[in-house]
């Protein structure tokens, strides 16, 4: 049984998106496209709520998060490349 919280979309494989729970991304969960948002793209952050069967019940982008990753994440790049 998946586990209600944040993860990130690592990527997409044919029906179905790879998702990393944040606090643990040894835990991988794979989803239907279908039960994300339709504007979700490998990098968001979601909050996701499971039911018992490990459907998705609810997803939502976590814009402010995923925006803030993504920053940290290039400003990271831009110190690698200027080394």
């Amino acid at each position: 049984m998946s586990s209600d919280g944040k993860y990130t979309v690592d990527q997409f494989e044919g029906d179905y998106a790879v998702l990393l729970f944040r606090s643990d991304e040894s835990i991988v969960v794979n989803v239907k496209k279908g039960e994300l948002p339709p504007t979700v793209k490998e990098g968001d952050i979601l909050h996701v709520a499971f039911n018992s069967q490990s459907g998705v019940t609810s997803a939502v982008i976590l814009e402010d998060e995923t925006k803030s990753a993504r920053k940290t994440a290039e400003d990271f790049l831009k110190k690698l490349r200027n080394k």
